[in-house]
């Protein structure tokens, strides 16, 4: 390689002419011609302009400095040792520098600030050892891809979006809230530790609902946390169970499984009444009828035989799926609370079991209430009551508290096989008495001195004894 050294003080004459140096000749830099620049053509593929630094050693180090003349005639102090080749751009105050390596490795000894698209200074980086920020311009928020734009009104340098999948194999910690607007998946143990627990919304009647797949159908509500004045635990459902049947969709038939309509008209054949339900996602735009009737909400039950549902001009407005086919999902409701205070006579806990009938109707059929008769402090009394369904009205047939059983339903008594029944019966206003049903019958009796025993009673207050006959 043939050269020209500037090192060895061998001037060139001043021209206004252009200087060209041919293919593959050297300008040489330093004693010795340490660093060289030149056009090289070795690789017939790729010709081009080298600029050959020090292979690096103790003082000729492979850095190109960029900078303005105030660098000239100074010791820098800022590259001693380096042996991979670098550029650097060096600030106007001498002292601060951007240093891109062959190692692939951008560094900087002060801020590092990007400005894409002409912009401000929109992106900054900045480590003190410990961490490493990266800071977006003052009401802007960062964002990793450019799928979307945010939908939660991130509007600070300390938000962030990512617009794709987000993939995290470590632990993650999460000082602030959660907000989930699709499904959360937990392919591992959901643990609540220590003072944490799993709640609703901080709002007025909110629930919130476990649902569970029904083999075959869908998913259905097996479990609800219920809000309200006094919030209470449902198991299961009060409501009728999904259920098979067919679902046509123009000529496509579905079983069991929820479909999505495709833009314009859409015939749905349901085999009954109730079997098919639409659900109208928020946002959707559309109409949607049952028969003739327009579908108003955001879920409705769909008519027996035809049923147009029209949709708008995106795919996928609204969603069919089959609900039902008069099954019915018995339920237990387990409720805390008859009032708003605690502490109050009256409050109570309770059980409550509603179950379907024949007729697809599922109503309370029976429930055990422990309830807080006197709230005073040192004289609290409280009471069972046992309520159950007869004659297709819930009513309140037996109690026990500090007076033992209480009867307070009137039930006449009746002569039925193979069963005896204690109740209450009203004989006439202001008169209730005991009522007992048995199977065998009242024998009369004239002769008084068979009475051959007597049992003590305790009646309103008095002593009274029942006489007894043996024989």
């Amino acid at each position: 390689m043939n050269g020209v050294n500037i090192g060895s003080v061998i001037p060139i004459a001043a021209t206004s002419e252009t200087q060209t140096f041919p293919d593959d000749v050297a300008l040489k830099f330093g004693t010795g011609g340490t660093a060289s620049i030149l056009y090289e053509t070795k690789d017939a593929n790729a010709n081009e302009l080298i600029i050959a630094l020090p292979t690096g050693g103790a003082t000729d180090v492979p850095v190109l400095v960029i900078g303005d003349q105030s660098i000239v005639d100074k010791d820098l102090t800022l590259f001693n040792g380096i042996t991979v080749p670098s550029l650097a751009l060096m600030n106007a105050d001498e002292t601060h520098y951007l240093k891109i390596d062959g190692a692939g490795i951008i560094a900087s000894d002060t801020t590092l600030t990007f400005s894409p698209s002409g912009q401000a200074a929109t992106l900054t980086m900045t480590s003190d050892g410990t961490v490493t920020s990266l800071i977006p311009a003052t009401g802007d928020y960062l964002r990793i891809g450019d799928a979307a734009s945010t939908s939660r009104s991130l509007d600070a340098n300390d938000d962030m979006m990512v617009t794709g999948d987000f993939e995290v194999d470590g632990a993650t910690y999460c000082d602030g809230s959660i907000n989930v607007s699709g499904t959360a998946t937990f392919n591992a143990q959901l643990a609540v530790a220590a003072n944490g627990y799993i709640s609703t919304a901080n709002t007025d009647d909110v629930d919130l609902p476990i649902q569970a797949r029904d083999n075959g159908l869908l998913k259905v509500q097996i479990a609800n946390f219920v809000g309200g004045v006094d919030p209470y635990v449902l198991l299961g459902r009060d409501d009728t169970g999904v259920g098979s049947g067919t679902l046509t969709n123009g000529t496509g038939t579905f079983t069991g499984s929820p479909i999505t309509l495709v833009c314009g008209n859409n015939t749905i054949v349901c085999t009954g009444a109730g079997n098919c339900t639409v659900v109208v996602p928020v946002g959707s735009t559309g109409t949607a009828t049952s028969g003739t009737a327009t579908i108003t909400g955001s879920v409705q039950a769909l008519a027996a035989g035809n049923n147009t549902v029209t949709t708008g001009v995106t795919t996928g407005n609204f969603v069919v799926a089959l609900t039902g086919s008069g099954t019915v999902t018995d339920g237990v409701v387990l409720q805390m609370g008859s009032g708003s205070v605690a502490e109050a006579a009256g409050h109570g806990f309770g059980s409550s079991w509603k179950i379907g009938n024949a007729s697809s109707e599922v109503e309370e059929r029976g429930s055990i209430d422990l309830v807080l008769v006197t709230a005073t402090n040192a004289a609290e009394e409280a009471r069972f009551d046992f309520n159950t369904m007869a004659a297709g009205a819930m009513a309140n047939m037996a109690r026990i508290g500090a007076k033992g059983l209480y009867l307070p339903t009137s039930v006449d008594s009746a002569a039925v096989t193979d069963e005896v029944c204690l109740g209450a019966y009203e004989i006439s206003a202001g008169h209730r008495a005991l009522s007992i049903s048995t199977e065998e019958a009242v024998v009369a009796e004239t002769d008084e001195s068979k009475m051959s025993h007597k049992l003590p009673v305790r009646i309103n207050g008095a002593t009274y004894n029942i006489m007894l006959c043996a024989t």
